[in-house]
């Protein structure tokens, strides 16, 4: 059962415990996916999160697993998603950038900045953006 039907149940009052939802999982998910080839810890809770139809903050928040900490890789926050996934921890660990600090993370040995990956300046064809507002 997908954990927004969960919590509709509870807040029904159709079980006979309220806080079900409120501890911190520790055991395989029923409803999970396997770990990619190369996938990294923020990828694998977004595609966890879909298979149990809720958005990847409101899960982060129902499992006590901030998604900020599994982007910076914090070692518990990989290893509770793997306990949750069922995934070998130490290949999640491996593919996954691990914060250092000031926004500068380090990948399998390769420090970059995180303004390496998400630019700030928005490149695209005039003519293709402006067909794609008038749509």
């Amino acid at each position: 059962m997908p954990i927004s039907q969960c919590r509709e149940r509870l807040s029904s009052g159709r079980t006979a415990k309220p806080n079900a939802l409120e501890h911190r999982l520790t055991s395989r998910l029923p409803l999970t996916v396997s770990l990619n080839l190369r996938e990294t810890g923020f990828s694998l809770m977004s595609r966890l999160a879909a298979r149990n139809g809720i958005e990847v903050s409101e899960f982060g928040r129902d499992m006590g697993l901030p998604f900020k900490s599994v982007i910076d890789s914090d070692p518990d926050a990989l290893r509770h998603l793997a306990d949750l996934s069922g995934c070998n921890s130490d290949e999640l660990r491996a593919w996954s950038p691990h914060y250092v600090a000031s926004r500068s993370y380090v990948f399998r040995g390769e420090p970059y900045h995180a303004r390496g990956i998400r630019s700030t300046i928005v490149r695209g064809c005039p003519l293709c953006l402006r067909v794609d507002a008038e749509a």
